[in-house]
C-alpha cells in the first residue's frame, strides 16, 4: 500500500507531467481571457448601443476574434480531458485490451486529421499574410489570427498523440527485480 501512495506522490513532480499542465494552465488561460474580452466587447456595446444610442465601433469583428481565440484554444484542453463526443456502439462490447487498441487507433487517426487540418490552416495563413488581408472595419491584420488558429490545431493533434501514446503499455523497470 505504500508503494502506491509513494507513486501517485511521485507523480505530482514529474517534470513531464508538470510541465503539460503548466502548458494546459497557459492554454485555458488565453481561452479564459479570450471569454471575458468578448463578455466586455458585448456588454459594452450593448449598453452603449441602448444606454448612449452609441455602439461599440468594430465589436462584431472583436468578437468574431475572441470567439475564434477562445474556441480553438479551448480545443486542445476539451481533447486532452477526453471532452469530445463519441459513440461507443461496438466497443462496449469489446473486450478491455480491444477497447483499448480501439481507443489508441481512434486516437491516432483523430491526431492525423487534425495536424492535417493544422497543415491546412497554416498554408491557408500564409496566403492570407501574403495578399495582406484585414478585416473589413477595424482593419486587424487576418493572418496572425489565422497563426493562431493554425498553432492550437497543431497542439491538438499533438494532445491526440500523447493520449495514444498514454495509453500504451510501456514496460516498466523494476528496480528490484534485475534481470
Amino acid at each position: 500500500m505504500e508503494k502506491n501512495s509513494a507513486t501517485r506522490s511521485d507523480r505530482g513532480t514529474d517534470p513531464r507531467r508538470c510541465c503539460v499542465r503548466a502548458i494546459g494552465v497557459m492554454i485555458g488561460a488565453i481561452a479564459a481571457l479570450a471569454l471575458i474580452a468578448m463578455t466586455l466587447i458585448t456588454v459594452i456595446d450593448v449598453a452603449g448601443r441602448y444606454l448612449f444610442n452609441a455602439p461599440l465601433s468594430g465589436a462584431d469583428e472583436l468578437t468574431v476574434i475572441t470567439l475564434a481565440i477562445a474556441v480553438f484554444s479551448g480545443l486542445p484542453l476539451a481533447i486532452a480531458r477526453r471532452g469530445m463526443i463519441s459513440v461507443e456502439v461496438l466497443s462496449v462490447m469489446m473486450p478491455p485490451r480491444m477497447q483499448l487498441a480501439a481507443r489508441i487507433f481512434a486516437d491516432l487517426v483523430s491526431g492525423g486529421f487534425v495536424a492535417y487540418c493544422a497543415w491546412q490552416i497554416a498554408l491557408k495563413a500564409e496566403k492570407i499574410a501574403s495578399y495582406g488581408d484585414t478585416s473589413m472595419f477595424l482593419r486587424i491584420p487576418m493572418a496572425p489570427l489565422a497563426g493562431v488558429i493554425a498553432g492550437a490545431t497543431f497542439i491538438s493533434a499533438l494532445v491526440f498523440v500523447g493520449l495514444a501514446l498514454s495509453g500504451l503499455p510501456w514496460p516498466t523497470r523494476n528496480p528490484e527485480n534485475k534481470t
